[in-house]
């Protein structure tokens, strides 16, 4: 019975910890409403910006990017992604999103377990049409983050993987990032002019 208390203590206190814990659902539902209110409040676009860097984990996503079919990347190589991957994805998709989030309705359809992420189906109607976007969250340093979506039927990790791959083939990792850099600064061109 005493060797049995340790135990039950640790049960009790996993169980704690994760009652305690929001579903994504819960978690991604909150961050809506929230983000929504900054919008209503602020037209300020660092603003969602830096709320957004909160609610994704763009590292997550292009070391998952990275990951698949052998590829042999160092650490520097990696570090030197990371550090202009979020940047890539920030100028890409997220002035969309802040219009989206700030002019569309978003219900939430479902939430499913796969492989201990958490699969989170929403919808949004522009008034012409109404899209599915499927955001893939995980936990990993203890709260929710988008690490992928999933935006009429365009998985930006399937994307992002078969465009990188294909360049790390031909050009190697300084030809990615090459090819990265050159875009980050066509994106901020655009952005600059107000595109």
């Amino acid at each position: 019975m005493s060797h049995s208390l340790p135990l039950l203590f640790l049960l009790l206190t996993i169980t704690l910890q994760a009652a305690e814990q929001p579903s994504a659902t819960a978690f991604l539902k909150a961050e809506s409403d929230s983000l929504r209110a900054l919008l209503a409040k602020s037209k300020e676009p660092k603003a969602f910006l830096e709320r957004s860097r909160t609610l994704f984990d763009f590292a997550e996503l292009g070391r998952r990017v990275l990951a698949p079919e052998g590829t042999a990347v160092t650490k520097p190589d990696l570090e030197a992604f990371l550090e202009r991957f979020p940047r890539l994805i920030e100028l890409s998709y997220l002035h969309r999103a802040e219009r989206s989030i700030r002019d569309y309705p978003v219900t939430f359809l479902e939430e499913h377990d796969q492989s201990g992420d958490s699969v989170v189906k929403v919808s949004t109607s522009t008034g012409k049409r109404t899209i599915e976007i499927i955001l893939f969250c995980a936990r990993p340093s203890g709260v929710w983050r988008i690490i992928n979506l999933e935006y009429d039927t365009v998985n930006l990790l399937e994307l992002y993987r078969k465009q990188f791959h294909r360049i790390l083939a031909k050009h190697g990792m300084k030809g990615l990032l090459s090819r990265i850099d050159t875009k980050i600064v066509a994106l901020e061109k655009q952005q600059r002019a107000g595109r």
